[in-house]
C-alpha cells in the first residue's frame, strides 16, 4: 500500500524529470530468522513505514539519436534508521531503424537489512534488441 504525490518538474519533447515523495506501508516474510542487523533476528517477518524519495525520467542527447533514461529511489524506514533501500537504474536507448532500436540498462541496488549470508549489494547489467509497434 502506498500513497504520495508525484511532480512533473520538466517536460518537452526532449526531457523528462518526474520527482515523487510517498509513504508505504511493507511487510516482508522471509525463509530465515538470522539477519546481518541483529536487532531483527528471530522475525520470520518484518512490517514497518517507509517513505520513498523518486527522481526518474528520461532526456534525448547527441542530436536525439540517443535517449538516456534513469530512476532513483531511496526507501528509508521509519523508526529503523538501519533499514533502508536505494536503487539506481540507467539506460541507454539507440535507434537503429523503424521501431528498432538497440537498449541497454544497469541497475544497483542497496538493501541495507538483508537475510545472513545474502549480499547487500546487486547489480545488473541488460543489453539487447527492441521493437517498437507504432500505429500512425
Amino acid at each position: 500500500m502506498a500513497s504520495g504525490p508525484t511532480w512533473q518538474a520538466i517536460r518537452n519533447q526532449a526531457m523528462v524529470l518526474k520527482l515523487s515523495v510517498n509513504l508505504v506501508r511493507e511487510t516482508t516474510f522471509f525463509n530465515d530468522t538470522v539477519f546481518n542487523e541483529s536487532s531483527y533476528d528471530g522475525q520470520e517477518k518484518i512490517s514497518l513505514w517507509r517513505s520513498t524519495f523518486y527522481v526518474g525520467g528520461w532526456a534525448y542527447v547527441f542530436n536525439n539519436r540517443l535517449r538516456v533514461s534513469y530512476e532513483c529511489y531511496w526507501q528509508p524506514a521509519f523508526y529503523h534508521s538501519k533499514n533502508y533501500r536505494t536503487q539506481l537504474d540507467v539506460g541507454l536507448s539507440y535507434p537503429l531503424g523503424k521501431g528498432l532500436a538497440f537498449e541497454m540498462v544497469y541497475i544497483f541496488s542497496h538493501e541495507n537489512v538483508v537475510v545472513e549470508n545474502i549480499k547487500e549489494d546487486d547489480q545488473i547489467l541488460t543489453f539487447g534488441l527492441s521493437y517498437s509497434l507504432r500505429k500512425k
